[in-house]
């Protein structure tokens, strides 16, 4: 792909975007209007509104071939919102392909708003050479880059013992860093699972927040355009992030963050308190993620009053009015486990649940004995706040037998709009959920409820239930039955 035609920089950008959008979108009224009087539709009687939706899914090689059919196609070859999203991989299996990268962003850099880039996995005889890819692309500088959201996954794979290849990955780290701090305008940034380590993740943070950083003889915060963060696993596990000054200090400088995923073991009242005070006017989701081999740390962080604790929520609570918190919980837990994460305060609005499979030391009983005391705890505590649980019980052998228990998180939950259960569910069970449920739809919002891994003769049983007002679907696997 040459540049030829794009330094005269599209009709679109020269004259104004927004008039010719506007008269883009007169011209696609325009066609409805013949489309819907039953004319035959042509192809050159398509507005270019609808001709760069085709071109959206043709490769790059096929949209050169087609712009040379007409004037008008090649015309939306040249159109900005063609070249709006990339994503780059870097596998190592081609010594051209940091090359061929950093050549578009230098041709088409300018268009791009939307990035994202996956690092394949290294071995020693290419890690260098992934490493060399991801640098050369990064340190392109090409004019008029204004990235909107930018992604980056794969990190954790430079993440190793061996010398050899965990050394490229300081090279790697540099130019991402240079890179978000050109980036003023940012407003999506998933860094989830990358797995760095103390120097490496507060500079990575540095450069995330450096055009929030107040500037010499200028009052305020220069950016405040940073709206969603996700770093899930953006440490390591062995770094203790609640210690960590500078993660607290860096999360107090996004004053315009309505999103933000975290470990559970990155939070405690400080950290909580820096984060809902700076962004306390836009703050409306933190997504926790817990992961059973955390549960260790967990305890010991509780023990030593780390963890967050009432006392911090309700304050974050007051801070921030339309904080809610979204909980992922993956693993095998107890009771006591679910009681350390889900404390009284925490504005809890959305729960999933993925319990695995019983281990040697841990029946399936057990297990289900503590989840169905966990839902018990749900309706009691959360009652007011609770509006979507999600609960997968990854053991097919294993039924459900606490059927009270589902029954009564129904109907004490007022604010419930959403209800997925993933397990072997008896057919008392299914019709009673569901008659709860429709009880709850005729009294408040609508409760959608969908239940999966029954069996085919409870699915054809419960079909003989009266229909409800209540969305309630099940699947199995051989059909799927709505109630």
């Amino acid at each position: 792909m040459t540049s030829r035609g794009f330094h005269n920089e599209d009709r679109l950008s020269a004259q104004s975007e927004a008039s010719a959008l506007r008269g883009g979108v007169m011209e696609t009224r325009a066609w409805a209007r013949r489309w819907s009087s039953g004319q035959p539709a042509q192809w050159q009687s398509l507005p270019p509104e609808i001709l760069c939706r085709v071109f959206h899914h043709l490769l790059d090689k096929d949209r050169c071939a087609a712009r040379l059919a007409c004037s008008q196609w090649d015309q939306v070859f040249r159109m900005p919102q063609l070249w709006r999203e990339r994503r780059f991989k870097f596998s190592g299996m081609d010594e051209c392909e940091g090359l061929r990268a950093a050549r578009y962003m230098a041709t088409l850099g300018g268009h791009l708003r939307h990035l994202e880039m996956e690092i394949g996995m290294p071995v020693v005889h290419n890690a260098r050479l992934i490493s060399l890819s991801v640098e050369t692309f990064l340190n392109t500088k090409p004019k008029g880059l204004r990235l909107t959201t930018f992604a980056c996954s794969g990190l954790e794979f430079f993440q190793t013992p061996l010398y050899r290849i965990a050394r490229h990955r300081v090279r790697m780290v540099r130019a991402l860093c240079a890179m978000l701090r050109r980036q003023k305008w940012l407003e999506h940034v998933g860094l989830a699972c990358s797995q760095m380590g103390r120097e490496d993740g507060a500079r990575l943070l540095r450069a995330l927040s450096f055009h929030c950083r107040p500037r010499s003889g200028k009052t305020g915060l220069v950016n405040r355009c940073l709206q969603s963060l996700e770093l899930r696993d953006f440490f390591m596990e062995d770094v203790n992030v609640v210690e960590l000054g500078a993660f607290k200090e860096e999360m107090g400088r996004f004053s315009a963050l309505r999103h933000v995923g975290l470990n559970f073991t990155y939070l405690n009242d400080a950290v909580l308190a820096q984060l809902t005070d700076s962004a306390s006017r836009t703050l409306e989701t933190l997504s926790l993620g817990l992961d059973g081999s955390h549960l260790l740390y967990i305890a010991h962080m509780t023990y030593n009053n780390l963890i967050v604790t009432t006392g911090g929520w309700r304050a974050a609570g007051l801070r921030c009015p339309r904080l809610r918190v979204v909980v992922d919980m993956r693993g095998r837990f107890r009771l006591i486990d679910f009681q350390r994460v889900l404390i009284p305060g925490m504005p809890l609005a959305c729960l999933s649940i993925t319990s695995l499979i019983a281990s040697l030391f841990f029946a399936s009983e057990d297990m289900l004995a503590h989840i169905a005391r966990l839902v018990e705890y749900l309706a009691d505590r959360y009652s007011y706040t609770l509006t979507t649980f999600h609960l997968s019980w990854c053991d097919p052998s294993a039924t459900w037998p606490h059927r009270e228990a589902l029954v009564d998180l129904v109907r004490s939950c007022t604010s419930l709009s959403c209800l997925s259960l993933t397990m072997k569910l008896p057919l008392d069970t299914v019709t009673d959920v569901a008659a709860a449920a429709s009880k709850h739809s005729a009294s408040s919002e609508p409760l959608h409820l969908h239940i999966s891994g029954v069996d085919r003769n409870v699915a054809l049983a419960a079909m003989q239930v009266p229909a409800t007002r209540t969305n309630c679907v099940l699947h199995t696997s051989k059909c799927t039955t709505r109630l």
